[in-house]
């Protein structure tokens, strides 16, 4: 084995995948030290019996020292190892022993600063859905039941079924959040509406916890948010935000998105929005403010953002494509539901596209300047 200097082993090491770190490792004693710390500052494991205990029993040893970043991916396929449905449920008896004994396990490790928890966005009803539920809320109830906060400065919650319960809402868990500098919540609902006060009463709490610490933020959903009972921004502020990602957030007087982002202009380089619509109360009606209005607030007033995305759902084939821009409430469907519209005339759809070119060019000049 080539005698390198330590340094330059571990730029090797760093640029490798993590297979060949993991055989690197096995090499000799001299890289196994160098190698584990990379080895295992990322954690990534699956809802299955066998990959939380791995987990759990990795995390009771000494390389819990330079794990970083814990990532957990639920997913509610029947593993191979659960054939039956005997097997299946004493599995999940198993795997929610492990996911509280890995939490339990979270204050130990000094290094940790970034959790991922990513719910499986599949369970839509039935079975499955309760499945899902239980075990978002035995994670919660376990991160809750912790005696020290931990110190966060990345969290993200992926697929995250929105209801409400005491343990989101209880000091304890509300502490998970504080100190967070990079906060990512996005919200599932499959074919079950969320709990009427989630939107207006909870999440603005949740984002609240990290406040003062605040520089990135993404909220998105799979579904359209802002109808009533949905959530208002108008109250939330974050003085040190400088990235914004929002994802089917209706544009409106309810959510007060666009007053939101102007809110943050004298911080914010970075703004991506994702499908994000103009509400109508009802069919073929005009909005109080177009996109082109929208867009040109945007433009002039955010004199410090770099870098804009913005993703438009299309529908529609070849010629007969169009932008959906706009939003309106399908009542019979339920209070959460929405379906979209856009605008009748071509020169509306031609105006409010003129704009979102001129934004992305104002900030384009501001990056040349």
């Amino acid at each position: 084995m080539p005698r390198l200097p330590p340094e330059l082993w571990l730029r090797v090491i760093e640029r490798l995948p993590d297979s060949d770190r993991l055989a690197l490792r096995a090499a000799d004693r001299r890289l196994h030290a160098l190698a584990t710390p990379a080895v295992f500052r990322e954690l990534c494991f699956t809802s299955t019996p066998r990959s939380t205990a791995a987990i759990r029993a990795l995390l009771g040893t000494s390389v819990r020292g330079h794990v970083e970043k814990i990532e957990y991916q639920n997913a509610w396929n029947r593993p191979r190892e659960m054939p039956d449905q005997m097997a299946f449920i004493k599995g999940q008896v198993v795997i929610r022993d492990n996911l509280v004994g890995i939490v339990a396990l979270l204050p130990s490790l000094p290094a940790l600063h970034s959790l991922v928890l990513a719910f499986d966005p599949t369970t839509n009803y039935g079975d499955l859905l309760r499945r899902q539920l239980s075990a978002q809320e035995d994670i919660f109830n376990a991160l809750a039941s912790l005696p020290s906060p931990l110190s966060l400065r990345t969290l993200v919650l992926e697929n995250l079924l929105p209801y409400t319960n005491d343990i989101l809402l209880s000091p304890t868990f509300l502490a998970v959040f504080r100190g967070v500098q990079h906060l990512a919540v996005t919200c599932h609902h499959g074919s079950w509406n969320p709990a009427d006060d989630f939107y207006p009463d909870t999440l603005p709490i949740l984002l609240l916890g990290p406040a003062a610490t605040l520089t990135s933020l993404s909220l998105h959903s799979n579904r359209d948010i802002g109808f009533p009972p949905g959530i208002s921004l108008s109250d939330l502020r974050f003085p040190h935000l400088t990235h914004l990602s929002l994802q089917r957030i209706l544009f409106d007087e309810n959510t007060c998105a666009e007053g939101f982002i102007l809110a943050h202009a004298a911080k914010l380089t970075s703004l991506t929005l994702h499908y994000c619509k103009i509400a109508l109360a009802r069919h073929g009606d005009s909005p109080a403010r177009s996109w082109v209005v929208v867009y040109g607030a945007l433009s002039s007033g955010l004199e410090n953002l770099r870098h804009l995305k913005v993703l438009e759902e299309r529908r529609g084939w070849k010629d007969n494509e169009f932008v959906l821009r706009y939003a309106v409430v399908i009542r019979s469907w339920g209070p959460h539901s929405a379906t979209n519209w856009h605008p009748i005339s071509g020169g509306e759809e031609a105006a409010d596209a003129a704009a979102l070119e001129a934004f992305s060019a104002a900030v384009q000049r501001r990056n040349l300047q």
